[in-house]
């Protein structure tokens, strides 16, 4: 008997995806487990054993619903046949899937909230499983993750979820393993001490608002010799360089692309900016903030403050973004003038910023991979015992 199968759709990359592997790699050996994929994918993390595929390549559109209850059927199969004490899903589409296969099987659902619930800038097909999964999760025996409490708020207050079902567990992170990753010689001459260097790092698509820091780069730049790096890849990368055309600023804007180790060049920045129109409890800034780099993030959730704190130490909170796309010769609106103003106020500022460097460093603590994963644990075994004293009586 297995004691835990972790569901997740695939390990093409994602701060989600990352939680996954990290869990997969890093539970006790009390908990004996088995990372179980969707979606067969370009793999962009290391994971330590081998994996179970559940299905064939990724697919999207009408055929991916149409093989829905061919992937439910095949988890039940798998369910029945390492007969697991917990069924632990990631996103939405895992979610249903594995309280559907967990119901016929007996086994208990844990499934998780990565994102905030309300988010509608997502593929309709995944705002739909969001909310099947919400209902199951009301209406039978499920037990629910939320990587911070403004997604649990939003389940409880908007959702009527008992919030008793729900344990809120921030996304673990490997502090010292970035840290090390970080050390990594940088072959490029991007990051120069006499220009100084803003970056961000994220998947180039609407939800995550890069165009935002591009405007607000472009009139930073007027008044300082800077440089933007955008570090990831996705389906806005052709509007965003032609942005940087329109904005007159392509030869100080750096496209680097996905890496598999960013870290190294978040630990070469002068700053961190998130644009974000909706995160829950973006990895991104936790991990910027382990390599002693301060930030500067659109608030877009409760997650910002969680990770930041009240006090301004480890960096500032802007106004929210609107997410209109602004041709390139209008004003900046009330967000990127928020956002502008406070890269200013680090940038012109080097006790400031180098005070809020330490800070970052001393607070990414909270949210180190021990603590984490001990949750998690903790958890598991308290359904396991929970399960074990109901069947006795």
């Amino acid at each position: 008997m297995t004691d835990l199968l972790i569901l997740l759709g695939s390990i093409e990359g994602g701060g989600a995806e990352r939680v996954a592997v990290s869990l997969a790699n890093s539970l006790p050996t009390s908990i004996s487990n088995e990372l179980v994929i969707i979606h067969e994918s370009k793999i962009k993390y290391n994971v330590n054993s081998p994996y179970i595929l559940l299905s064939g390549k990724q697919i999207s559109g009408l055929a991916r619903l149409c093989k829905f209850p061919l992937v439910i059927l095949r988890y039940i199969l798998l369910l029945r046949k390492y007969n697991p004490k917990v069924s632990l899903s990631i996103l939405p589409e895992d979610n249903v899937v594995n309280i559907i296969s967990s119901l016929i099987t007996g086994v208990h659902p844990i499934i998780s909230f990565h994102g905030m619930p309300s988010n509608k800038n997502c593929h309709i097909f995944t705002q739909i499983l969001k909310k099947i999964s919400i209902f199951l999760l009301k209406i039978t025996n499920t037990s629910a993750i939320a990587v911070s409490n403004g997604v649990k708020n939003e389940l409880v207050i908007l959702y009527g979820v008992n919030y008793q079902k729900i344990h809120v567990i921030h996304n673990p992170i490997d502090v010292i393993q970035i840290n090390k990753l970080s050390l990594e010689e940088v072959k490029t001459e991007i990051f120069n001490h006499k220009v100084k260097t803003i970056i961000t790092v994220g998947r180039l698509s609407s939800v995550k608002g890069q165009w935002h820091i591009l405007r607000v780069f472009a009139e930073l730049r007027r008044t300082i010799q800077c440089r933007l790096v955008l570090c990831g890849e996705g389906p806005e990368l052709e509007y965003l360089m032609n942005l940087t055309i329109d904005l007159g600023v392509k030869e100080d804007v750096v496209f680097l692309g996905w890496s598999k180790n960013p870290y190294k060049y978040v630990a070469r920045a002068d700053l961190f900016v998130l644009s974000s129109l909706s995160e829950a409890l973006p990895n991104v800034l936790v991990e910027a903030m382990a390599v002693g780099c301060p930030v500067v993030a659109a608030n877009c959730s409760e997650g910002i403050e969680e990770i930041l704190g009240f006090d301004n130490s480890c960096g500032f909170v802007t106004n929210k973004m609107t997410g209109i796309y602004h041709v390139a010769d209008e004003p900046l609106d009330e967000g990127e003038l928020s956002m502008l103003y406070f890269i200013q106020k680090i940038l012109y500022n080097p006790d400031l910023r180098e005070s809020m460097s330490r800070r970052c460093k001393e607070r990414a603590q909270m949210f180190d991979l021990n603590r984490g994963i001990q949750k998690y644990t903790d958890m598991i075994d308290k359904i396991n015992n929970l399960n074990r004293n109901f069947k006795k009586n």
